[in-house]
């Protein structure tokens, strides 16, 4: 990337003032990257003459164009660009917090001090550990790896993931220099030493992936995967990469028609939906190979769709509608917009059986949520203006610095991953009917309570029930994606007063109706 195009790549909602300090800030990187320090910018040793310009990112310009082009995309402010255009001389030395604050502000020095702590925070971390261990298998005819700089990974990662955060947690803008930071490094491997490629690549994967999926960053998360992966098990990650790229035509053409099949079906259906193929990540693709011991072919991820609708009522009618038409495996069902994942992940997942009898998984997401999962955090600044967006990243914040100050209670050496993983605001579990329709329960229910959700009558004439298709007693406890069929007696049968107190009846719906019912036939 060169100056000029950095530059058209600014964000359209700058003001003519926010470009001028980007082009400022470029400017200044020429210069300095160029020999041509400015005076009362440049740090100066004790002898009062100027530092020498050290290798820095061993790319000169490159790199903090790189940088400034990476979070450009996102849609960051123009405070964050211009630190990141300077981020790298000022860790050298060559210029001065001070002279910058005078010449660009103080967001801008604000933000370059809360990285050069970020960077301290990392080579303490840094040089506390020595790590000699693999981050994943190798085929056994590998090279040793040679020796390289001290690897973030493990437990050390994760405490360092919790302190960038806690720093961080007031003002991420200076953890996005830090991500993009990387980000550049690794997409740029092959000119490291190969010492320093293997840390970048372990960090890549331990250190920034876990950071960006704690900020719902989707799309920086795979990336940093996928460019680890490559370095650290190139023999895995190529044997994955060609098998997709030998079906990429036959693949393009049926997801294509699915594509087309979704469309039409949900635009004939009242919900008009953009539907894509998603893309395929190949470190996520190995991680399932190896989890579920299957070849690449039985992975269910292989083929998936994304489907965006205009809102949340139309999520939910296009769920209904694919349901109706394709079998879902209820199993594999999760309801992200009930229930958000931790780092405010909002979707729809389900998995259907096709027309072919093969396995197809879809997400279901509105234009917000969209944006949302693919850039988390830094959907605030991409689409500024948009209420809410703004409300999901105040609420993002607060849910950070609560999350934070509670781990801080925490016995040391925990990892912070574990406890993020526990989804917190999971209080519902999700059921389907014998026809595929979802029936929302609270944690508990039983089938009973499930015949209370369907219909009033339903449930007092409920007698037996079938869970996943076998006989079950109806104070079996559900859990989220059973198909759950009652069974039904004559139209004369009423609620039995043991439901009550032989916990039967969970739900506050199922209990209220029974006792109303029994005081209607004189029952108490």
């Amino acid at each position: 990337m060169t100056p000029e195009e950095l530059l058209k790549s600014l964000p359209e909602y700058y003001t003519p003032a926010e470009r001028e300090l980007a082009r400022r800030a470029c400017e200044l990187a020429f210069k300095i990257h160029t020999g041509q320090l400015i005076p009362h910018l440049a740090g100066l040793d004790a002898a009062g003459r100027s530092r020498p310009a050290s290798r820095a990112s061993g790319r000169g310009l490159d790199h903090p164009l790189g940088v400034a082009g990476i979070l450009a995309e996102l849609g960051l402010d123009a405070p964050t660009i211009s630190a990141a255009l300077l981020h790298d001389v000022l860790l050298d030395g060559r210029l001065t917090l001070r002279g910058l604050e005078q010449e660009y502000g103080a967001d801008v020095a604000r933000i370059l001090r809360a990285y050069l702590g970020l960077a301290r925070l990392l080579a303490a971390a840094r040089r506390s550990v020595r790590d000699t261990g693999r981050l994943l298998p190798l085929p056994e005819d590998a090279a040793p790896l040679p020796e390289a700089e001290p690897a973030l990974s493990g437990k050390p990662a994760a405490r360092a993931v919790q302190r960038m955060l806690l720093s961080a947690a007031d003002d991420l803008r200076a953890l996005l220099v830090q991500m993009a930071n990387h980000l550049d490094r690794a997409r740029n491997l092959s000119l490291l030493p190969i010492p320093e490629r293997m840390q970048v690549a372990r960090e890549a994967m331990e250190l920034y992936a876990p950071l960006a999926n704690r900020l719902g960053m989707w799309q920086m998360k795979s990336e940093l995967e996928d460019l680890g992966f490559r370095q650290l098990n190139p023999g895995a990650y190529f044997e994955i990469a060609s098998r997709l790229e030998d079906r990429r035509l036959d693949r393009q053409r049926e997801m294509e028609a699915i594509q087309e099949r979704i469309e039409t079906l949900l635009r004939r259906s009242g919900f008009p939906a953009q539907v894509s193929p998603r893309p395929k990540q190949i470190y996520s693709l190995y991680v399932r190979m190896i989890r579920k011991n299957k070849p690449l072919e039985r992975v269910h991820d292989l083929r998936g769709v994304r489907v965006v609708v205009e809102d949340v009522v139309s999520c939910y009618g296009a769920l209904g509608v694919l349901h109706s038409v394709w079998r879902p495996m209820m199993a594999e069902f999760d309801d992200y917009i009930a229930a958000p994942k931790d780092n405010f992940y909002r979707s729809l997942h389900t998995t259907l059986v096709y027309d072919d009898g093969r396995l197809l998984e879809v997400q279901i997401r509105t234009p917000e949520m969209h944006q949302e999962a693919e850039l988390g955090v830094a959907a605030h600044w991409h689409d500024r203006g948009n209420p809410l967006l703004e409300q999901t990243y105040e609420r993002r914040l607060a849910y950070l610095r609560t999350m934070l100050d509670w781990r801080q209670n925490l016995a040391e050496g925990a990892g912070l991953p574990d406890h993020f993983e526990a989804r917190l605001f999971e209080q519902h579990i999700y059921v389907f009917t014998p026809r595929g329709d979802i029936i929302g329960l609270s944690p508990g229910a039983t089938p009973l309570d499930f015949a209370y959700a369907v219909h009033t009558e339903v449930g007092h004439r409920c007698r037996a029930a079938l869970v996943n298709g076998k006989p079950a007693p109806l104070d079996w406890k559900l859990k989220t994606g059973d198909q759950v069929q009652a069974l039904l007696g004559d139209e004369s049968c009423q609620p039995l007063a043991e439901w009550l107190a032989g916990g039967y009846a969970h739900t506050r719906k199922a209990r209220r109706q029974i006792r109303k019912r029994l005081r209607q036939c004189g029952q108490r």
